[in-house]
């Protein structure tokens, strides 16, 4: 066997030994767009499933939460429109939150077919709970970033966010 032979036999096999993670983070041929789902179900794995042992909020009724925490009285489907998504699971847990008395749902008076979504005292409550879950969560996310790396990030996912 020649010495370069060895060589790329050698690299083979610790290429063969790389974590596949390491190896999709660095190769993956979409890589810009692996890393950003790796990074969300990264975030998501560790909150969702926590937030809703100990809290009895799931994913999409926390989406609703915070939806109506930014604006109160957007609608479910306006909700849907700006998170994408799933409108299925998004009325489910409208219909949970509202049954557990954290929204109230009403018609509007100038369109009927309008139904706009407010948080209760309750809501606040629980969301309080929750967003401080969320924030640890990405304080955890975000530990390795300087302040001016974390702010140019969130400068650049924004960007992306509003083009896309």
């Amino acid at each position: 066997m020649t010495d370069l032979e060895t060589v790329l036999l050698e690299r083979e096999a610790a290429e063969a030994e790389e974590d596949l993670r390491l190896a999709m983070l660095a190769r993956s041929p979409l890589v810009t767009a692996y890393r950003l789902n790796y990074v969300a179900n990264s975030f998501v794995a560790g909150l969702y499933g926590k937030m809703e042992e100990e809290t009895g909020i799931s994913r999409a009724q926390f989406v609703v939460l915070l939806c109506l925490s930014v604006r109160d009285g957007c609608t479910a489907q306006e909700i849907a429109d700006a998170t994408h998504r799933p409108k299925n699971s998004l009325s489910r847990a409208v219909r949970a939150l509202e049954a557990a008395g954290h929204i109230h749902r009403s018609t509007d008076v100038r369109d009927q077919r309008r139904q706009p979504l407010q948080m209760t005292p309750s809501g606040r409550r629980i969301f309080t709970q929750v967003r401080a879950q969320a924030e640890a969560r990405e304080a955890e996310m975000l530990a390795s970033l300087s302040a001016e790396e974390a702010a140019l990030l969130s400068k650049l996912l924004n960007r992306i966010a509003q083009d896309f």
